[in-house]
């Protein structure tokens, strides 16, 4: 292999790489609502499955409901708050199978709105 094909194959493992690092970093990005195709149904099923116990502004309604203002709890990943709205905890029942995972997204999106 002369240095110019061996130059132009560098450049171009360089500019593969460079853009599968791109992917990885957008592939853990938070999903937006917009970009979930979701846009607004996230308020409607926040206000419909979560604010009855939650509050309709994040702030819990009823004893031992988490709180969405509590910074520490909204620091979590999208996919931590996924698996537990996906299998549910103490009072608050499993949603897996009655909301997709997109419309769980969707409604994390509205709750880290609300502060």
């Amino acid at each position: 292999m002369n240095q110019t094909n061996f130059n132009r194959s560098a450049r171009i493992l360089r500019a593969v790489l460079f853009s599968a690092g791109i992917a990885a970093l957008l592939a853990m990005l938070p999903l937006s609502a917009s970009a979930a195709g979701l846009d607004n149904s996230g308020r409607q099923l926040y206000l419909t499955h979560c604010a009855g116990c939650h509050g309709t502004n994040g702030i819990s309604a009823v004893p031992d409901a988490k709180d969405f203002s509590r910074v520490e709890l909204m620091a979590q990943p999208d996919q931590n708050l996924l698996n537990v709205i996906r299998a549910g905890r103490n009072m608050m029942p499993s949603y897996l199978g009655i909301l997709s995972d997109q419309e769980i997204i969707s409604i994390i999106n509205h709750i880290r709105t609300l502060n």
